[in-house]
């Protein structure tokens, strides 16, 4: 798997996670297994997992996972932070104390194998049909989405509960934006996500831009000779009729000031 930013390659690690189904772009490495048996806390409190819709084959518990389950009263678990089921085969079951995590992998047998003492990576195949608390992308995210959005205009715009991810689908892939800005390609595969995880642009009324744009919105301004995302940082003129705004060529930063009317549309509100 390689993370793409800018012309630098970076290989990814997948801690262990044995790979049945064939994924291009994956490289496995060992590393050091922690076992750890002392992890589940009780709480008479139980929770329904949740379901994602979308995929052709649906990824589903099997009657080992669900022993697994049962067993050990996973559900009933106060530090259950998500559970998580791989395409590889294998079920995460991802623990949260204070800002520490665990996650306990079982593998398609139903037999723990190991525990890593943080979260492993949730992969666009992999399905989480449990989560404690929904996540937010920060803005290392946002900005890396706002160029891949840029750069392929009939890209589809995935945020899945309980992933930290952003998803991009493409015709021929699925592009993954973890949360350290490490965009990851994964070629010939199918993201498994529901309809309403799908982001919709919005649409405006281009005759409302002048009213609707504020400090902070993230704007695509269409200048004659080129169309760019930009920031709004600051307004002036009597009417507000002119923008300060921030944006980004070849990796620097940039300010300059426009006239409303360059405004194309508004990509995200503040």
């Amino acid at each position: 798997m390689q993370k793409k930013n800018s012309t630098i390659n970076v290989q990814l690690t997948l801690w262990d996670i044995e790979v049945t189904q064939k994924t291009r772009l994956i490289t496995e490495t060992e590393e050091e297994v922690t076992e750890n048996k002392d992890l589940l806390t009780i709480s008479p409190k139980k929770i329904t997992p949740i379901e994602n819709e979308k995929t052709e084959k649906p990824l589903k518990l099997t009657d080992s996972h669900q022993k697994f389950l049962d067993k050990n009263k996973i559900y009933e678990n106060v530090n259950l932070s998500r559970v998580i089921i791989y395409c590889s085969g294998g079920l995460g079951i991802e623990l949260q104390e204070k800002t520490e995590f665990k996650t306990i992998y079982v593998n398609a047998e139903g037999n723990e194998e190991f525990t890593k003492n943080k979260k492993l990576p949730v992969l666009p195949m992999d399905k989480i049909i449990y989560y404690k608390n929904e996540v937010r992308a920060n803005e290392i995210q946002e900005k890396k989405l706002l160029n891949l959005k840029q750069k392929f205009k009939d890209s589809k715009e995935i945020r899945r509960r309980g992933d930290e991810n952003i998803l991009v689908e493409l015709s021929d892939k699925i592009i993954s934006i973890n949360s350290i800005g490490w965009v990851l390609e994964f070629q010939g595969v199918k993201a498994i996500y529901s309809e309403n995880e799908v982001v919709q642009a919005e649409i405006i009324d281009i005759k409302d831009i002048l009213s609707k744009v504020k400090v902070g919105d993230i704007i695509e301004v269409a200048y004659p000779d080129r169309t760019f995302n930009a920031k709004v940082t600051h307004m002036y003129g009597g009417y507000n009729e002119s923008l300060c705004i921030s944006y980004e060529v070849d990796g620097d930063q940039k300010s300059t000031a426009i006239p409303r009317v360059f405004v194309k549309s508004i990509l995200k509100c503040a």
